[in-house]
C-alpha cells in the first residue's frame, strides 16, 4: 500500500478504504468491505472518527472498555499524530481503556508508538494472542466512577 500524506491530501472515505480494503488480507471485496466498516460505524455503539487519513472505530465494550479498530493509508508520522488524537479523544468520551487486535508487521509500530506517546495515567501492554496475533492494551488515564455517559 502507497501511503498519502493527509496534510498534501487528504482522502475521502470511500477512497480511504479502498486504499485500506485492498491492502488488507481480509478476503473481502471492497464493495463488501467497506459496508461491514459504514455499518459497524454506523452501531449506536461506537464512536467514528476521521483523523488524516486515518480511520478510528470505537466499539464501546461496557465499564468504560472499548475495542479500537484502525485502518490507516497515511504516512507513518501522521498516523502517530492521528494515533495520538484518536486516543485523547477516546478518554474524552469517556473510554478509561481501549484495545486493539494487530498482526506481527505492526508490532514495531506499537512498541515505538508507545514510546513516545503517554501522559497522566497512560499505560500500555501488548500481548501474544493464541492465534498468533497481538492485542494492545492501552489505559489512557485515570479511572473514573460509573458508566461512559450512561452506556454499558
Amino acid at each position: 500500500m502507497q501511503p498519502v500524506d493527509s496534510k498534501k491530501q487528504k482522502l475521502g472515505l470511500t477512497d480511504l478504504l479502498s486504499i485500506v480494503g485492498e491492502a488488507s488480507d481480509n478476503g473481502l471485496d471492497l464493495r463488501t468491505f467497506a459496508l461491514k466498516t459504514v455499518m459497524l460505524a454506523s452501531r449506536p455503539d461506537t464512536e467514528f472518527m476521521n483523523l488524516g487519513n486515518s480511520v478510528f472505530i470505537i466499539v464501546d465494550g461496557g465499564n468504560r472498555v472499548g475495542n479500537i479498530i484502525v485502518y490507516n493509508a497515511d504516512t507513518n508520522e501522521n498516523f502517530i499524530e492521528n494515533y495520538s488524537k484518536a486516543l485523547d479523544a477516546a478518554y474524552m468520551l469517556g473510554f478509561d481503556e481501549v484495545f486493539t487486535d494487530f498482526q506481527e508487521s505492526f508490532l514495531p509500530f506499537y512498541e515505538g508508538f508507545f514510546d513516545v506517546y503517554g501522559g497522566d495515567g497512560f499505560g500500555s501492554e501488548i500481548q501474544l494472542l493464541e492465534d498468533n496475533t497481538y492485542r494492545a492494551l492501552m489505559r489512557l488515564g485515570p479511572d473514573r466512577e460509573g458508566e461512559r455517559d450512561g452506556q454499558t
